[in-house]
C-alpha cells in the first residue's frame, strides 16, 4: 500500500545543518542544536487527491525535497563507499524501518504517455534512448536550428536546457509562447532594450514569438497545423473546449476515469476581482461574475454569476477551460499509470510503497527494487494502461466529432486498436532514481567487494565499477 509514514534521518556528515534544523524544528519542536539532533523521527502527511486523481502532501513529504543529484559523505549504511553521487531526497528519508530507500522514475513521462496516446513512434523511439531528456534535446536543436537568442557566439546548449525546460512543460500545460518570452527575454530576445513596452520592445517580443513557434513547428513529431503531430493536440484540446462550452456554458469538459470509471470534469468558473476593507486591510476576493461599467466611474459595479438552476455551477471561463483540457488529460493518463504501478508493486510483496506521480520507491533490500523485477512490473502496468485507453479516445471522439479534428481523432483510436491487436505494448523508459557513481578518494579492495555486493545486484553499478578500478575518470574531482 501507499506508505503514510517515514522517517526523517539525521544528516549530520552531508547536509546544510542549518537548513535541517529548521525542518526539524518545525516537525516536532525539536532542540536546535547539533547535539540534541536524534537519529530519526518519524513523520507523516495528510494527501488530497486532484480531479484528475493525482495524491498530493499536504505536509512536509519526499517530494518537498530535492531528488537531482549531489556529491555526498557517505556512510556505512551505504556500503562504506568513500563518495558518492546521491540526492538529499535519498539523505532526509527512510522507510518507517530505517531502511534506504530506492526505486525508480519514468524519465520525461508526460511526453512518453503523449508518444503513445498520439501514436508518435519517432518520438517514442527517441525517448526510449538511455539518458535521453527532452530539454537537451530541445536546446541542441534550437541552436542548430540557428533560433535567434541573446547568447555569446557559438551559444552553449547547457546555458540553455534551463529555459527549454520551462518551455516544454508550459506548452504542455496550455501556456502561451508570448507569456514564455515574455519570462526569458533575456535570452529568447536578441539585442538590448533600455526601456520596456515600447515599440522597439514589442516588436521584438512579437518576432521573438514567431522564432520560436517556428521552431517547434520545424521538429517533426511537434509538426505544424494539419500534420496531425503534438501540435494538432494542443490546437484539437483547445477546441474540446469550444465545442464543450456551445453545449453548455456551465457543463466544462467531463471525461471517463479509465481506472475507477468515474466521471472527471474540468469547469474553472468565470471569476473577477473584488477589493473590500476588513479591520483597515484590503482584502481582495475572486467571485464568480464580474464587472460592468468604466473604472474609476459611478457606473462601475460588480455583476454576480448565476448559477445553475438544477446543478448550482456557475458559468465557465473559456480561456481557462482551453488551457485546462490538455494538461489535464495527461495528468489523467499519468495518475491510471501511476496507480497501475502501485498496484503491482502491491501484488510483489511491496510492503511500503512511496508514490511520487511518476517515481516509485521502496526499501533498497525488498526483490521489487531490483532492475528485472520493476522492469517486469513497469512492462505489465504498461499493457493494462495501453489497453485502458479506450474511454479517453471516446471522450475525444465525442467532443471532436463533426470539427475538423474528427478524421484524426477517430485514425487515432483506430491505430491504437491495431496496436492492442498486435500487442504492441509500450516499454516506459526508467531510471533509477539514485546513482552511487564513485569518485575519489578511490576505494580499497575490501571497500569495493562490499559496493559490488550491495550495489551491483540493484543495477547501478556496471557502467562504474571499471572506471573505479581502473582509475579517475571524467567525473573525478
Amino acid at each position: 500500500m501507499r506508505t503514510d509514514a517515514l522517517l526523517l534521518r539525521a544528516s549530520r556528515d552531508f547536509c546544510d545543518l542549518d537548513a535541517y534544523r529548521e525542518i526539524r524544528g518545525r516537525v516536532e519542536g525539536l532542540p536546535l542544536s547539533r547535539e540534541g539532533l536524534p537519529e530519526s523521527v518519524l513523520i507523516k502527511s495528510r494527501f488530497f487527491r486532484d480531479q484528475e486523481g493525482r495524491f498530493h502532501a499536504d505536509n512536509f513529504w519526499p517530494s518537498r525535497s530535492s531528488g537531482q543529484r549531489i556529491r555526498s559523505w557517505v556512510r556505512q549504511g551505504y556500503g562504506r563507499i568513500p563518495w558518492a553521487w546521491v540526492s538529499t531526497r535519498h539523505i532526509w528519508f527512510a522507510d518507517r524501518r530505517g531502511e534506504q530507500l530506492a526505486g525508480y522514475d519514468v524519465s520525461s513521462s508526460q511526453t512518453q504517455i503523449l508518444a503513445v496516446v498520439l501514436g508518435l513512434t519517432d518520438l517514442e523511439k527517441m525517448l526510449k534512448r538511455p539518458g535521453f531528456k527532452i530539454y537537451r534535446y530541445l536546446a541542441e536543436e534550437a541552436i542548430s536550428w540557428r533560433l535567434p537568442l541573446n547568447l555569446p557566439s557559438p551559444p552553449n546548449p547547457a546555458k540553455l536546457m534551463a529555459v527549454m525546460k520551462d518551455l516544454w512543460v508550459r506548452v504542455l500545460y496550455g501556456g502561451h509562447l508570448r507569456e514564455i518570452v515574455r519570462d526569458h527575454f533575456d535570452v529568447l530576445v536578441p539585442g538590448t532594450f533600455p526601456k520596456k513596452f515600447t515599440k522597439r520592445y514589442n516588436a521584438a517580443i512579437e518576432t521573438a514569438e514567431g522564432d520560436l513557434r517556428a521552431f517547434l513547428e520545424s521538429i517533426l513529431w511537434y509538426g505544424k497545423p494539419g500534420e496531425g503531430k503534438l501540435s494538432d493536440f494542443l490546437r484539437a484540446s483547445e477546441e474540446v473546449a469550444r465545442v464543450a462550452m456551445a453545449r453548455d456554458p456551465y457543463a466544462g469538459v467531463s471525461f471517463i476515469d479509465p481506472l475507477a470509471e468515474t466521471v472527471v470534469r474540468w469547469n474553472p468558473p468565470r471569476r473577477n476581482r473584488w477589493r473590500l476593507n476588513c479591520s483597515g486591510f484590503q482584502v481582495a476576493l475572486k467571485l464568480p461574475g464580474g464587472w460592468t461599467g468604466k473604472k474609476g466611474t459611478p457606473k462601475r459595479r460588480f455583476i454576480d454569476a448565476i448559477p445553475h438552476a438544477v446543478t448550482g455551477d456557475y458559468p465557465v471561463n473559456l480561456r481557462k477551460l482551453k488551457q485546462a483540457v490538455a494538461p489535464g488529460v495527461i495528468h489523467l493518463l499519468d495518475a491510471f499509470f501511476n496507480a497501475l504501478v502501485v498496484r503491482r508493486l502491491e501484488h510483489a510483496g511491496a510492503a511500503d510503497i512511496l508514490a511520487l506521480h511518476d517515481c516509485w520507491m521502496t526499501a533498497i533490500d525488498r526483490p521489487v527494487s531490483y532492475p528485472r523485477e520493476f522492469e517486469a512490473i513497469i512492462a505489465v502496468a504498461g499493457r493494462e494502461w495501453l489497453l485502458g485507453l479506450g474511454p479517453v479516445y471516446d471522450a475525444l471522439d465525442g467532443y471532436l466529432e463533426g470539427t475538423e479534428y474528427g478524421p484524426w481523432v477517430r485514425g487515432l483510436r483506430e491505430g491504437w486498436e491495431r496496436r492492442c491487436r498486435v500487442e504492441r505494448w509500450p516499454v516506459f523508459r526508467v531510471e533509477p532514481t539514485i546513482g552511487v557513481v564513485p569518485t575519489r578518494p578511490w576505494m580499497t579492495p575490501e571497500q569495493l567487494d562490499k559496493f559490488e555486493a550491495l550495489w551491483k545486484r540493484a543495477g547501478w553499478l556496471e557502467p562504474y565499477v571499471s572506471r573505479v578500478k581502473g582509475g579517475p575518470g571524467p567525473l573525478d574531482g
